[in-house]
């Protein structure tokens, strides 16, 4: 527990016991970097995952330069629809080309579906535009119901549930999911 509080204990504590795969959010990863050095570095990672708050591009990188062997994806999903729902592997080449800021949500996982509309009209936004929208999803994912919940994001059609995130996204040039 306190090595989960102290990212030098926790570094430490992954070499002793071999991970080879973690989970982290941008906030803390940013933590552990910071007192990550050459001879502490992170090149026993064999997985990363980044999820839970957007994935800044300059952070991505500096977790890369730490540990160059390991694939670094970033997940995109909301506890109300059971988990992830979208990923995006970032590599030294998408860095090398890319001019944006954040890291992309990325494209459904296997098993979810997605669709952005337009909040205002409920106008499905195709994936050659960049126009922006809310992100909804259906699939695997979205339960029929919520226990007591009366909630307006999730809805009904005769053959499949669909959920409303209410976040806001757009297709970039490659066709990925961006946060607004």
């Amino acid at each position: 527990e306190e090595e989960a509080k102290d990212p030098r204990l926790l570094v430490a504590f992954m070499k002793k016991w071999k991970a080879t795969r973690v989970t982290f959010v941008p906030s803390y990863l940013r933590h552990v970097l910071e007192f990550t050095t050459a001879s502490e570095s992170l090149e026993f990672l064999t997985h990363c995952i980044s999820s839970g708050e957007p994935l800044s591009l300059s952070l991505a990188a500096t977790f890369l330069k730490a540990a160059p062997s390991c694939r670094l994806l970033n997940l995109y999903g909301t506890s109300e629809i059971c988990g992830d729902i979208t990923y995006f592997e970032v590599t030294p080449q998408y860095l090398e080309k890319t001019s944006s800021s954040f890291v992309p949500i990325g494209k459904p996982i296997p098993n979810v579906d997605i669709e952005i509309v337009d909040p205002n009209t409920g106008e499905v936004i195709h994936q050659n535009s960049s126009k922006p929208g809310e992100l909804l999803t259906y699939g695997l994912c979205v339960a029929e119901s919520y226990l007591n919940s009366d909630d307006k994001s999730l809805a009904h059609t005769s053959d499949r549930s669909l959920f409303n995130t209410h976040d806001l996204v757009h297709y970039n040039s490659s066709g990925d999911l961006m946060f607004i």
